[in-house]
């Protein structure tokens, strides 16, 4: 919720903000190999898991890439949606494009699949489509 991340547990039906910087607006979120990935504007964070859950101070991962939502593979690489391009962002933060100029397809979000091979997104313009490219 804006500059707020929420802790939901559904057994205790308890829910308790767990992370707050007035410096992060984000609007989705993925959680990774004990780090949660903030996309704010042009930038992504990157929150560590501490003990008992804690959240750790909010670093920036990855810049330069507008983007609503991502997808990010068992490896920890991100793929960032932005504008006509989507954006590869290594575990290590290093940034390339790795599909530019989609045309028309302008996508504000990408999944990878649960074995890594495929990245997925919708296409906005036109009939609805589900797009994918190989990762591997």
């Amino acid at each position: 919720s804006g500059n707020a991340v929420y802790s939901i547990d559904t057994k205790a039906g308890k829910i308790e903000q767990w992370f707050q910087d007035p410096m992060v607006r984000t609007n989705g979120i993925k959680v990774h190999n004990g780090a949660v990935y903030l996309p704010s504007g042009n930038q992504v964070f990157r929150v560590q898991i501490g003990p008992g859950r804690k959240a750790g101070a909010a670093v920036m991962f990855a810049m330069g890439a507008q983007t609503d939502d991502f997808g990010i593979a068992p490896d920890g690489t991100l793929y960032i949606p932005s504008g006509k391009t989507i954006v590869k962002v290594t575990p290590s933060g290093q940034n390339s494009v790795f599909i530019s100029d989609m045309g028309n397809e302008n996508p504000a979000a990408a999944w990878v699949s649960n074995d890594g091979k495929w990245l997925y997104w919708p296409e906005r313009n036109g009939p609805a489509k589900l797009k994918r490219v190989a990762l591997k």
